[in-house]
């Protein structure tokens, strides 16, 4: 079955080894360590690629032929070992260290011949025809360790917590990337001075930086004649060495529970949030005289920020007999120092400044329960408006502002017999916006198609319960066998993930929608331990 415009070999392999291990060293004394080994190797040979987009009135097709590969590599090392103390029942004492070491390489060298052609031409005549050459032998070295203590205490009516951690990070970034592009045998851009590459990109980076950080919060617990109340009240700190900023974050939340139905629940929390940059945050591009991309990074980055409002609540209930379960939430957030980045097709490009300011306010819903007795099946849906305005210019929205998102799931089975089990998921988003590689927002930007799939499957227990074959040879070591066929995108629907963007000789640009994976039959075998 065929579900891919790309004619292409792939070969993925990955290795995932995870280990944790506790030991009791004395009686209020213990002893943990969690690793985790994580390789994944990516290949990519593409050979063609075919697709057809726009409108029943003006279909387009492209058609490319590409030669080259791409061999990706990511892996990751991380351990951590946690030594914790209770002196009484009521208190726990602890100091952790970790470390983790990554390594990204991105390597790449594919050239690719297209045309772009419209159906509506009767002349045949192509809107674009080139060339494209990408390249990067790109790498990026990350180490990170730190070390901690952490502690908590429970008296009647408050749970004090806090912690302390120092942090050491190292990061080494090597870019060298470039693409070449040529439309009619044409080197796009045209100069008239000489051949131009279409972009490039050279970083060759080293940062080491210091952060600091501590937290104390109290859990106080009350109870008057109205209900039960839970208030949380904390505040953070942190300090980094490499831009030189000092946060400061209060929060507090308030839970009620009251007398009167003790199936309702109602929540407020607010409070102000800082998300601090990483390496990858500070990376702006540059250019020399001659065009190049260089990378540098800005030291005066500060952390984003956002004040929080969430009210919410939560409603249990019985209907026939079965349970039920409604909540919702309404949200209001404003943002400032806001880093704005772009999407290019998993690439996340940030403009390295804090240039703008925004906000984002919604509303989530989500009904669960047995609609079959039994079964758990769900229903939510959620409605966001999210924008910023950047360079008090421009007001665009954030890249996860889809508008609205629908979803459920839904699980039946056959009356009187309960293994085999049916169950449907569906999901309608709406458009996320994007931009032109290597462009901002001021140069405009377009949306994306609504999100739309279904996907339908059904399960049969072969063996399970108090079956014969349970209690024979190696079936007594198990706790069930189930076999599962699953429809993924039942109706076939082309969802864009991301465009391909094409150039021609007068540098007019067209995006070629790259789609999800379609419809996809799917086969699978649970075994319960």
């Amino acid at each position: 079955m065929k579900s891919m415009d790309t004619d292409a070999e792939y070969d993925p392999n990955f290795i995932d080894l995870q280990i944790f291990m506790t030991y009791q060293v004395a009686p209020k004394w213990e002893v943990n360590f969690l690793g985790n080994v994580a390789v994944n190797n990516y290949n990519f040979t593409p050979k063609k690629r075919s697709t057809s987009f726009g409108t029943t009135q003006n279909i387009h097709s492209f058609d490319v032929s590409f030669k080259g590969n791409e061999k990706d590599k990511f892996q990751t090392i991380f351990g951590a070992l946690t030594l914790k103390h209770n002196p009484n029942e009521n208190t726990e004492l602890g100091i952790q260290a970790s470390t983790f070491d990554s390594r990204e390489t991105e390597g790449y060298d594919i050239t690719s011949s297209y045309q772009l052609q419209s159906d509506q031409d009767e002349m045949n005549n192509p809107l674009s025809v080139g060339r494209f050459h990408e390249h990067a032998r790109n790498r990026l070295h990350s180490q990170i360790s730190n070390m901690g203590h952490y502690g908590s205490v429970r008296m009647k009516t408050n749970t004090i917590q806090w912690g302390a951690t120092v942090q050491f990070e190292k990061i080494n970034d090597r870019i060298n990337e470039w693409e070449r592009r040529d439309s009619a045998g044409y080197s796009v851009p045209q100069t008239g001075d000489g051949v131009s590459v279409y972009s490039n990109l050279y970083s060759n980076q080293e940062m080491t930086s210091t952060r600091l950080s501590a937290y104390l919060q109290d859990i106080f617990k009350f109870r008057t004649k109205q209900g039960m109340f839970t208030l949380t009240a904390g505040v953070r700190g942190s300090y980094w060495s490499y831009n030189k900023e000092f946060i400061f974050s209060p929060r507090g939340s308030i839970g009620f529970i009251p007398n009167f139905d003790p199936n309702l629940t109602f929540r407020f929390a607010t409070g102000l949030y800082y998300q601090a940059p990483y390496y990858k945050e500070l990376r702006i591009t540059t250019y020399d005289e001659n065009g190049n991309g260089i990378v540098e990074l800005n030291e005066n980055l500060k952390s984003q920020r956002s004040l929080h409002f969430i009210l919410g609540g939560d409603y249990a209930f019985k209907l026939m007999d079965r349970n039920f379960k409604l909540t919702t939430e309404l949200y209001y957030k404003k943002l400032d120092n806001i880093n704005p980045y772009t999407v290019e097709n998993v690439k996340i490009r940030y403009y390295g400044e804090n240039c703008a300011t925004g906000y984002a306010v919604g509303i989530d819903m989500k009904f669960t329960g047995e609609f079959v007795p039994g079964t758990d099946s769900w229903v939510s849906l959620s409605l966001m408006k999210a924008e910023q305005t950047i360079r008090n210019t421009i007001k665009v929205p954030m890249p996860n502002s889809h508008g609205y998102n629908f979803s459920l799931f839904f699980q039946d089975y056959f009356p009187g017999y309960d293994r085999v089990k049916l169950h449907l998921r569906g999901i309608l988003s709406g458009r996320l916006p994007v931009t032109a590689p290597r462009t901002g927002y001021e140069q405009g930007y377009y949306q994306t198609s609504p999100y739309r799939r279904v996907d339908i499957g059904a399960t049969y227990q072969l063996a399970g319960q108090r079956d014969v074959i349970m209690d024979r040879g190696i079936f007594r070591h198990l706790k069930s066998i189930w076999l599962g066929v699953d429809v993924f995108n039942l109706f076939d629907i082309r969802n864009t993930t991301s465009y391909y963007w094409i150039t021609n000789s007068y540098n007019e640009q067209y995006a070629v929608p790259n789609y999800l994976t379609g419809r996809q039959l799917n086969v699978r075998l649970l075994i319960d331990f």
